[in-house]
């Protein structure tokens, strides 16, 4: 699935409302800020390119202190922030009987929340004047945000309760089924995703 809403209004004035009125819109969660102490058990970044971390394109791993990965990529003078999650399931763990389930399971976390409703976590990202989706590729499932730097502490609000709060409502499975089953069909009279179905069974 690769679902997007998006505003075609150019301007930011107007924020998003969290959910949690104990908490501003603009402050996530601790568990989703990286700690950049040094003392032990604190992330740990290393520079994968040469240079410093402010040059330009410098690409940098951390690991969080409960075992996250992190990569990073600055890029000056850019006010756009891209946020992809890379969760390790995907139709590669699927089990003879449970073929599609993770696509299905990908499509159904957008459908809802325990704080927020399918319209709802609409409006929040569109508020920001930015995009969501997500995508299942064989060997992991990406869930990924776009926002302008002002709201990026938005775009991680909404992606971990998608991903941590998901209420997989019942009355949506089967719409989300017709959905991936109109995706693939969709696929089928694209020659490009023939092409790159038919690599991948190969290999």
């Amino acid at each position: 699935m690769n679902m997007r809403f998006s505003s075609p209004q150019t301007g930011f004035a107007s924020a998003p409302q969290a959910r949690n009125p104990a908490r501003e819109p603009g402050t996530p969660e601790s568990r989703f800020l990286l700690r950049r102490g040094t003392r032990p058990g604190s992330a740990t970044r290393e520079m994968e390119s040469p240079g410093s971390s402010s040059a330009v394109g410098a690409i940098a791993k951390s690991t969080l202190e409960n075992g996250l990965r992190v990569v990073t990529e600055h890029v000056p003078g850019v006010r756009s922030i891209a946020i992809g999650v890379l969760v390790d399931a995907s139709p590669r763990n699927e089990k003879s009987g449970q073929e599609g389930l993770a696509h299905l399971s990908e499509h159904l976390m957008f459908q809802g929340t325990s704080s927020r409703d399918a319209a709802e976590i609409a409006r929040f990202i569109d508020a920001a004047g930015g995009a969501i989706g997500a995508f299942t590729a064989r060997d992991y499932t990406c869930y990924y945000a776009t926002v302008v730097d002002d709201y990026r502490y938005h775009a991680l609000d909404l992606l971990g309760d998608i991903l941590l709060n998901s209420i997989f409502p019942p009355d949506k499975v089967e719409a989300q089924k017709h959905a991936i089953l109109c995706e693939i069909l969709g696929g089928q009279d694209a020659p490009d995703h023939r092409a790159h179905a038919w690599l991948k069974a190969s290999t």
